[in-house]
């Protein structure tokens, strides 16, 4: 298969603060990108949170929920759909950084939508995420802020 040569780079301002138009073009540009970031940064480390406090029986559970949390629901056989669910019925910290997870697709997902409607939803989004107290989600959402899109050249 052909591979691409130069994708293009997620550009961070450190001085960034808040959602913009130009955060809103740099995320749809860049979603795969992120969303695999917000796996490493937000989903995976709530997983071995929850690791380290789990009984035995959770423990165990949780050994295998890795694969489930990090694939598309939609791409999921069903005895990997059942494990999932048995983990965020189980694990609250999991079921809400991986809800967030779904929404933040959601919002993307959205063709119909105005720039202005994915803007408010984007800046909703943020402030949902937060006000979860989750120190990885909200150290995310603050990095988030800071993407721009790529300057031309």
């Amino acid at each position: 298969l052909a591979k691409p040569r130069r994708t293009p780079e997620l550009h961070l301002s450190p001085t960034k603060t808040s959602i913009d138009t130009d955060t809103l073009k740099a995320l749809i540009t860049h979603r795969l990108q992120i969303l695999a970031r917000y796996t490493g940064e937000v989903v995976l480390p709530a997983l071995s949170e929850e690791k380290k406090r789990a009984s035995k029986a959770g423990r165990m559970l949780l050994a295998r929920a890795r694969t489930v949390l990090v694939r598309d629901s939609s791409l999921m056989q069903a005895s990997h759909q059942l494990r999932l669910a048995k983990v965020l019925e189980n694990f609250q910290s999991i079921r809400i950084v991986y809800q967030f997870r779904d929404k933040l697709q959601n919002i993307w997902s959205r063709s119909t939508a105005s720039q202005k409607e994915l803007l408010e939803a984007l800046q909703e989004w943020c402030t949902q995420a937060e006000a979860t107290g989750i120190e990885t989600l909200r150290r995310f959402v603050q990095r988030l802020k800071m993407y721009v899109p790529q300057e031309a050249q």
